[in-house]
Formats: C-alpha cells, structure tokens, sequence
C-alpha cells in the first residue's frame, strides 16, 4: 500500500522522510505513530504547525521491518537485476518512482524550506549521506528550479523515529527546526562572502600579521587562531580577525621538501607569530586549542596564550552536548555548510588551495562562534563557570609540556613479569584444552566453544544492526551459568586477556622523545567536569588517570 502525502499544496515548508512505517500504513497518512506524534510536538516547539506544512516520503511503499537497505543496496552484492541508478546508488524501482512522484510534489507545493528527516530523505534532495554530518546544514534542492531560478532551501535534520531512540538528539532537532521556520519568508539567501588570503607572498604576510600585532598595540583584540597538520608538522596556520576575513599561512608544500618558505623566511614568520600569540593584548580564540598548543610548543618552542577555547565555552553552557566545531557551526553559525570533511579528504593530488581553504573556514567558523557562546554564556549567567574553565588552560598545557618521569628500567620488569603471567596461563590452557589458543581471536573462540565444546554461543549486536557470536568475558560468563565446568577455563582466558591489555595499554604506551610519559588532557572530556585523558597530539602517552590497580 502507497501513502500520500499530506498537507496544504501552498505550504512554505515541507517535510521529507524516508518511507512510511506500520502507523503509517495502517492510516494512510506520513508520520503518524509515535514518531509522528513526536514530531508534531518538535515542530510546535519550534514555533511551526504541522497544518501548515507539506509532510511526505521519498519513499511511498514500506520497507520489509522499516529497513532502507531492503530498497536500496548499500554493498555491491546486494544489487539485483531488479535495481536502477538513482544519484550515486543503486535501489529498486520503488525508490526511483518515490523520487519522481516528489520532485512533483517539490514542482507544486514550491515551498522555501524543505526538512530532509534522515538520510535517504536528505540524499535525495541533495546528493549527501551521512546526516550527522550535514544536519543543520543549509543546502539546496539540487535537483529543481522553479520558474524564477531558485530553489529550495533543505536543512537536513534527524528523524524522529531515530530520535525514539537517541533522545539526546531531540533539542539538535528542534534547533533545526526553528532554523528552517526562520528561513521559512523567503527563498531569498544571503551567504557569507568570505576574505581568504591564501598562497601570500612574503611581504603579505609579513604585513598582515604586522597589522594584527599593530591592531593588539593598540588594545585587546580578537583573534582566532587554527593550524593543520601533516605528518607530525604544522602544515599551516590560520587567523582570523573578523567572522569573513582570515589568512592561511603555509608552512608545508607539497612537493617541495623544504617546505613552503625560504628558511630564513620562515624563521621570521614564526618570530613575528611569537610575538603577537603572546602578545598581553591578543585574546586568542581557538577550538580545542590544546591541541594545537602541543603543536606550537613542541615545534616553535613557546605556549601561545588562550583567552577563549569555544569547546570549553560550550562544555561550561553545555556539557552534555557535543563539543566539535563542525557542531558548533550548526548550531550558531548564521550560514552553516557542513564543511569538516574537506580536511579529511585532503591528499596531496586534491592540491594545497583546499587545505588553505579548509584551515581559513575553521578560523572564520571559530570566531563566529566565540562571539555567539559569548552571548549565551551572558544570557545563562555562566560567566564565572566559563572563566573558571578557561583559566585551566594555561595549568593542563605546562602539565602536558611537563609530562611524568618514567623508571624504564622497572617499567622493563614489570613487562617481563606481566609477560611469563600471560605465558603460564597459555601453557596451562593448552594443558586442559588439548591445543594451543588465542583468546583474542574471535574465530579460534569461535571453534573452541561452538564447534569443539559444543555451546550455543550469546549473540551480540553490532552497530550494523545484525547479530554475531560474542566471547567477551560477559558471555563467557553467561555460557559457565549453564555449564559451571568450563568456569576455570572461562577464568582463565579473562586473566590473559585482562594482563595483555594492562600490557599492551599502560605498561608498554609508547614514551616521548626524551623518555617522558606525556598524554593529553581534556578539560571538557566529561560531562561531570572532570578531566579524560588519552595519548598526546603526537601519539605517545596514554590514559593515565584511569590506571588499573593491578589486582582486578
């Protein structure tokens, strides 16, 4: 059975979902059930009635248990003769006849904004998967013109079935919403006209950051600061002194091994950023900043200073939220284009410009930010629990800079010990077992407990969605609850694998040069306030605040 859609045919907002489920069937109508319920209480919230928008799906015919992939093949061999190309995928032809019956509907509902819930439905519209990525996002229908030239504007979002099941993704939904009831007036969009110095030639640069230091002469000034980096090296830095003017200064090129700059060059360049990343008056602004300090002080010998880190800003109003920069765009930027994935896809072949590119957004984005969480914080009355936060900056660095003398030499016993340990249980287990095994081998585990011990093993699932075969130590333990024999075995096979992680994990973390234990501290790594720790910018270290006893 087909569902139509529904819905004013004059409505300035459309919402697109992915296919009808059971409710939906069973009615006749999209987005019924409980789902449907609770978008229609999102979409109040946001200041939008659902009476006045067009709800339909891309898809008008139910999926066997609401699964896409039973329409849409996602691996190659799933597709069937039955298949047809739609964009850059293969699905049945009841997807492709969905897509056509909405691009109508698009035709004769001309609506400003469309609401693309999920990833099929913001597929469609726009050609992106992955909505976690591209929500609040605002994109175009790429795939319609009106008779004036435009198009709608589609702000992808979460699905409210999803969101059933994800709560904490409800208020990101409702902001999205209240976005699209904001750009709801007009097709009419004014983006940001972005400044980017890219490629400067010397004198350039010289004078632009001559002109910041001037500007920090003069009184406090903002100014946000970003670096990328390739192969243990800063490739580049970015500034940005307005949330459309920014500069890239390279640092690495490819091709050319010494670099982007003559040496003597870059050794004044790298003074002149000295002087003004610790100049009293500069109120540097960055995003996650201590990553980039570790980079700063370990390359060019100095801690630049940290007025304002925006993922501390936002862990100081928001701590339970997440704290990323991409993120943080979609939610205060004035214009957001999902764009982080532009760093990730940068090889050498993709030239320098888009690297350039990508580090001058993050500065513009950084900045816009910070001036947005300013007024947040001012509203919500955090200042003190924000200054409080920023003010660790400067103590977590020189901890980090510092790191924890290590006695290798005791270090080196304790690895021997912790090795024959794990040796005399393998010995022992080949003993009782008749055959050597690896407990860390999901298929040796597989074969020694289903195939030569003859137990039903726990079934697990997986973030795909399917279940497999699990031998964790808590299936372990449920299989000795029917079968107490096989408890000293299970016992054991939990030792070996609990000493090789304390082996692998803390004994032999890889040290810094100088033999030091050095990891990162994140200051806006819990929702609680409390630190996480993990290995350095520079892969050495570990997490040491959560250090086994040793005698679990």
């Amino acid at each position: 059975m087909q569902v139509r859609p529904d819905g004013p045919t004059n409505a300035r907002i459309m919402i697109v979902g992915e296919a009808p489920g059971e409710d939906e069937i069973r009615t006749g109508v999209p987005f019924t059930g409980q789902s449907g319920q609770e978008l229609t209480r999102m979409l109040h919230e946001a200041g939008i009635a659902r009476s006045e928008c067009f709800l339909t799906n891309v898809c008008r015919e139910r999926p066997r248990g609401n699964d896409i992939s039973q329409f849409i093949a996602f691996k190659k061999n799933a597709i069937t003769r039955a298949h047809v190309p739609l964009r850059d995928k293969m699905v049945l032809p009841v997807v492709r006849e969905g897509y056509e019956l909405l691009k109508k509907e698009i035709a004769l509902v001309k609506p400003n904004v469309i609401i693309a819930l999920g990833n099929t439905a913001s597929w469609a519209l726009t050609g992106k998967w992955g909505v976690t990525d591209w929500r609040g996002s605002e994109l175009f229908c790429d795939q319609i013109r009106f008779e004036d030239g435009s198009s709608p504007t589609v702000i992808p979002s979460y699905h409210p079935a999803a969101i059933l099941r994800q709560w904490s993704w409800r208020p990101i939904a409702v902001h999205d919403f209240r976005k699209a009831y904001r750009m709801a007036g007009s097709r009419e969009r004014v983006g940001t006209d972005y400044n980017f110095i890219i490629r400067p030639s010397y004198p350039k640069a010289v004078s632009v950051l001559a002109e910041l230091l001037a500007s920090c002469e003069k009184g406090p000034f903002q100014l946000s600061v970003d670096i990328e980096t390739r192969a243990g090296h800063i490739a580049c830095i970015g500034f940005a002194w307005s949330e459309r003017d920014a500069i890239s200064i390279p640092l690495m090129l490819a091709g050319s091994e010494g670099g982007y700059w003559r040496l003597e060059e870059e050794e004044a360049l790298v003074a002149r950023i000295r002087s003004l990343l610790t100049h009293p008056n500069c109120k540097t602004i960055g995003q996650n900043f201590s990553y980039d300090a570790q980079y700063i002080a370990r390359h060019w010998l100095f801690l630049p200073i940290c007025s304002f880190d925006t993922m501390l800003a936002q862990h100081a109003c928001f701590s339970n939220l997440p704290k990323d920069l991409g993120f943080l765009s979609s939610m205060y930027c004035k214009s957001h284009v999902f764009w982080k994935n532009d760093g990730k896809t940068w090889d050498a072949s993709t030239g320098e410009e888009q690297l350039w590119t990508y580090n001058c957004t993050d500065c513009v984005r950084t900045y816009e930010i910070a001036q947005a969480l300013s007024e947040v914080i001012s509203k919500m009355g955090l200042e003190k629990v924000n200054e409080f936060q920023q003010s660790l900056f400067g103590p977590v660095m020189r901890t980090i800079q510092r790191g924890v003398c290590i006695d290798t030499k005791r270090r080196s016993q304790v690895a021997m010990a912790l090795t024959e340990a794990i040796d005399e249980r393998l010995a022992w287990l080949k003993d009782v077992c008749g055959q050597e095994l690896n407990p860390r081998s999901n298929t040796q585990m597989y074969k020694f407990v289903v195939e030569d011990l003859k137990q039903k093993p726990v079934l697990k699932r997986r973030a795909k969605g399917d279940y497999t075969p699990s031998f964790d130590d808590e299936s372990l333990t449920k299989i000795a609850a029917k079968e107490p024999l096989l408890r000293p075995i299970f016992r054991v096979i939990a030792d070996i694998r609990s000493l090789g992680v304390f082996l692998s994990t803390f004994i032999e973390a890889p040290l810094d040069f100088d033999k030091r234990m050095r990891c990162a501290y994140n200051i806006g790594g819990t929702v609680t306030y409390r630190f996480s720790s993990s290995e350095s910018a520079f892969g050495v270290g570990t997490n040491l605040q959560n250090i086994p006893k040793g005698d679990e």
